[in-house]
């Protein structure tokens, strides 16, 4: 029997190919970051008062202005406000040109802006201690206010300081019973109201009518 032989079959070997491998990377993680609110301090003046019943005319003009705008959330301050019958006492005419003025309000609301962070026995001590028994403040206005102390009350600009509220860490109120004016500034005169003076009523006395008798005629004989 012939068997036929197997062929050979010559098999190419696959090269060995080298895989370089794929280096580990270390990811740094994004840190999460807190991010603070932004601080509204309009909103902290109006809602620290919002309780107050007699300062509702001060909270009204707070909020109808920019004051917020110029005051810094990191920073202290001592806000004056005058109560209601303080500002009635302007006149309706004085207190509706001021609302309608922006540049007026914030005049005016700037000025009773003392910058610091100052309790009313604090400022009593500093007064006591000066040398004429009174010192100046600066304000947001960037004029100054005279603080002084006549028979133990304390004074600004020579309107009472009636209490204080302090309604954040960093802002305390003072409660004033008059308005702070801030120097050359305009503030129109309310007009007068003229009561007229009644015209008198004179009593006339009739004229007393007389009778008259006529002269007879007399029939003269020639």
């Amino acid at each position: 029997m012939n068997v036929t032989p197997t062929p050979t079959v010559n098999v190419t070997p696959t090269p060995t190919v080298n895989v370089t491998p794929t280096p580990t990377v270390n990811v740094t993680p994004t840190p999460t970051v807190n991010v603070t609110p932004e601080v509204n301090i309009t909103e902290e003046i109006v809602a620290g008062l919002s309780g107050q019943e007699n300062l509702t005319t001060f909270v009204g003009l707070v909020n109808n202005s920019t004051l917020g705008e110029r005051l810094e959330a990191n920073r202290s301050y001592v806000i004056c406000a005058p109560t209601n019958e303080a500002f009635d006492g302007l006149g309706n005419e004085t207190l509706s040109t001021i609302m309608n003025n922006t540049t007026l309000l914030n005049n005016i609301l700037d000025y009773h802006v003392i910058q610091g962070d100052y309790t009313i026995e604090e400022l009593v001590m500093l007064c006591e201690n000066s040398t004429n028994g009174q010192i100046s403040l600066p304000t947001v206005a960037g004029t100054d206010v005279n603080v002084s102390l006549t028979d133990g009350q304390l004074l600004i600009n020579n309107i009472v300081v009636v209490t204080q509220i302090q309604i954040t860490n960093n802002i305390v109120v003072y409660v004033l019973d008059d308005v702070l004016i801030p120097p050359d500034t305009p503030i129109p005169t309310p007009t007068p109201t003229m009561t007229p003076t009644p015209t008198p009523t004179v009593n006339v006395t009739p004229t007393p009518t007389v009778n008259v008798t006529p002269t007879p005629t007399v029939n003269v004989t020639p």
